[in-house]
């Protein structure tokens, strides 16, 4: 069972999202533009801000805000639309991405700054550039240079440091380092270890005395919607529902990743359509054997 995925409403977040097996999957000019495009599209369809992006060649880094509560619908949206056009140019099949993405949420003010150029420094910590505004494919440029962006939060990243000085400096500070993270039960967080602490406060919901709870605040369980999976294993697998129900071999392999990546139970499996036919104790049985 995956782990918790601990957000809320407003929250700041750096997300990583990695190829399959490191392959230079955004190697190619052309998938990176794509990928930028799929960001700008999706951040104003599903209302997220974000605030800085850095696009490598096996793997890419955001600062977001989930607004709306909209995040993980964000990455759904733009790592399974870029995977489906990956297949389609190479002519491939099979995963893209590894895993679903990585979270970790960032403290405070002080800690999102950091967390904003430790993005946008990759590329010389990497050694492909000396210089980090000299690399095309981050946000780097679009805060305090001539240029101009409709989806980066350009004013916020500007009022957040005050002046171009600022920013330059903290650059300067940040260019060899490691991003200050802490692992908690919660995941790992970008800030100090009492921030545990306080995160438990905010989400401890079974606490009646917690006067500071906002409706808002939620623990996301890091599963997707069993139509997700199974349209993804569609599209990946380039077969129809219809076709789906004959084909026993891909129809178990389904039946683990519902199990896995839906996080649905046994019960939940076996009102699937695809299931029905089948008794409650031979998925189960079906379920254990396929994961030997």
């Amino acid at each position: 069972m995956r782990k918790a995925r601990v957000t809320f409403a407003g929250a700041f977040h750096h997300i990583t999202c990695r190829a399959l097996d490191g392959k230079p999957i955004l190697k190619d000019p052309k998938f990176k533009k794509h990928l930028l495009f799929l960001l700008k599209k999706y951040s104003k369809l599903r209302r997220v801000r974000v605030l800085a992006c850095c696009i490598m060649d096996n793997h890419y880094h955001l600062i977001l805000q989930n607004t709306n509560q909209n995040m993980d619908k964000f990455m759904r949206d733009v790592n399974g639309t870029f995977a489906s056009f990956y297949r389609r140019v190479n002519n491939s099949r099979g995963y893209v991405f590894q895993d679903r993405y990585y979270s970790k949420i960032i403290q405070n003010d002080s800690y999102l700054k950091i967390a904003l150029v430790y993005v946008l420094l990759n590329p010389l910590r990497a050694g492909i550039v000396k210089d980090g505004h000299d690399y095309s494919f981050s946000s780097i440029n679009l805060y305090f240079q001539k240029e101009k962006t409709d989806w980066i939060e350009g004013k916020f990243v500007r009022d957040l440091f005050e002046d171009e000085n600022n920013f330059n400096q903290l650059m300067n500070e940040w260019a060899r380092k490691n991003m200050p993270c802490v692992k908690t039960k919660f995941g790992d967080v970008i800030g100090e270890e009492d921030f545990e602490k306080a995160i438990e406060k905010k989400f401890n919901r079974r606490s009646e005395q917690n006067k500071d709870l906002s409706p808002n605040m939620r623990i996301e369980t890091n599963f997707k919607s069993e139509e997700d999976v199974i349209k993804d294993f569609l599209e990946q697998n380039e077969i129809t529902l219809e076709s789906l129900k004959k084909n026993l071999a891909l129809r178990n392999e389904l039946l683990v990743k519902l199990r896995d990546e839906a996080g649905l139970s046994f019960k939940q499996i076996n009102k699937n359509t695809l299931f029905r036919t089948l008794k409650y104790f031979t998925i189960i049985s079906l379920y254990n054997k396929l994961k030997k």
